[in-house]
């Protein structure tokens, strides 16, 4: 082997290796508001995972009794939430405390536009609504912002009542001409009276 062949050949394994050695865990995909469920393996001296994503704090829970290796967490991306590749910092608790930090692709999603016409009183909301409005807001942000210490939460979801349901979750809002707040529920038409069910196990935290 000549000279310059060993050099071409030496020049190519570190090429590769430098290649190998950037190319870390597949990104996770997730489309705007959509909630996704994320797992991830770990040695078995792991004794949790800790996550952070977007300033919040990420759950993770063993994935179940018979993969006692693997952890998994739900990882949501908001209906704002400007298309992009973001960061999800990992902690394996355990050993040497290993940190990953792998990338969450946010893809974007067509919602449609909503045209409403209500009555001036529901969308101009007088001075004592609008006080109520806003600390039923600050309550489900206190509320939103605890978590569990474990998965409550058992197998798949169902839904909570029978009927039609809208399929208007995101959509973009116009009420007697003012842009509003996307729409962050799904809307079911049931009739009066009809009997509703929690969705998941779960905990009460709020009432009102």
């Amino acid at each position: 082997i000549t000279r310059g062949t060993l050099l071409i050949v030496l020049f190519l394994f570190a090429f590769s290796n430098s290649l190998y050695a950037e190319e870390g865990p597949p990104p996770v995909f997730i489309h705007q508001g959509e909630v996704v469920l994320f797992t991830l393996p770990a040695p078995p001296y792991v004794q949790s995972v800790v996550g952070q994503f977007q300033d919040k704090s990420i759950a993770f829970f063993r994935e179940s009794s018979e993969m006692p290796n693997r952890y998994a967490a739900l990882i949501g991306a908001d209906l704002a939430q400007a298309p992009n590749r973001y960061p999800l910092y990992v902690t394996r608790v355990g050993g040497e405390g290993e940190k990953e930090e792998i990338v969450v692709e946010v893809l974007p999603t067509v919602f449609g536009l909503q045209t409403l016409t209500l009555p001036k009183e529901k969308v101009d909301l007088n001075k004592k609504t609008l006080a109520r409005v806003e600390k039923e807001a600050n309550q489900f942000q206190t509320a939103f912002t605890k978590s569990a210490d474990e998965k409550i939460w058992q197998n798949s979801f169902w839904v909570p009542v029978e009927g039609e349901i809208s399929g208007s979750f995101g959509q973009k809002r116009v009420i007697n001409g003012q842009e509003k707040n996307p729409h962050t529920g799904e809307d079911i038409a049931a009739p009066l009276g009809a009997k509703v069910v929690a969705s998941n196990f779960g905990k009460v935290v709020l009432v009102g």
